[in-house]
């Protein structure tokens, strides 16, 4: 970028003002990217998957902790966009605590009897308690900012 200002400068009759209008327009989107990205952190309105609060993993994270004792497994999964923002930072959270939290993928054998919680946005079409979404039964729901939790169980 600089050797193309210095080009610029060297070769175009108004060079300068042109490199300077090129400053400011960088520095101005710049400012603008980082106050609305600061905005929405600090509204904790944190509502896709680029953006997320610790407030939001620690209340979801204590949720987990609530539903199942320590030194057991959690098994979770869910809307694909909503699993991938939450999984690592929620399982960080838990096994500080002694909960393992475990991606559920094709080949998870999963235990008779073991918790399974199934994360999802507001947004998407919503379960009611008794139905059945992958092969287990919806036992609760439980609402949350941008995120709706379901615990289920295999059956």
């Amino acid at each position: 970028l600089g050797l193309w200002m210095e080009w610029i400068e060297e070769k175009i009759r108004y060079g300068k003002m042109i490199t300077t209008s090129l400053v400011i327009v960088l520095v101005g989107w710049n400012m603008y990217t980082n106050l609305t990205t600061a905005r929405t952190l600090m509204s904790h309105s944190a509502n896709n998957a680029d953006n997320g609060v610790l407030r939001e993993i620690e209340t979801l994270a204590d949720f987990l902790l609530s539903i199942e004792r320590p030194s057991r497994t959690l098994y979770m999964t869910g809307n694909a966009k909503y699993e991938k923002r939450y999984h690592q930072p929620l399982e960080y959270i838990v096994e500080k605590q002694g909960l393992r939290l475990a991606e559920i993928r094709k080949k998870t054998r999963i235990p008779s009897g073991a918790t399974i919680v199934y994360i999802t946005g507001k947004d998407k079409k919503q379960l009611t308690i008794g139905e059945e979404i992958d092969d287990a039964l919806v036992l609760s729901r439980h609402d949350f900012n941008d995120v709706v939790i379901y615990i289920l169980r295999e059956f």
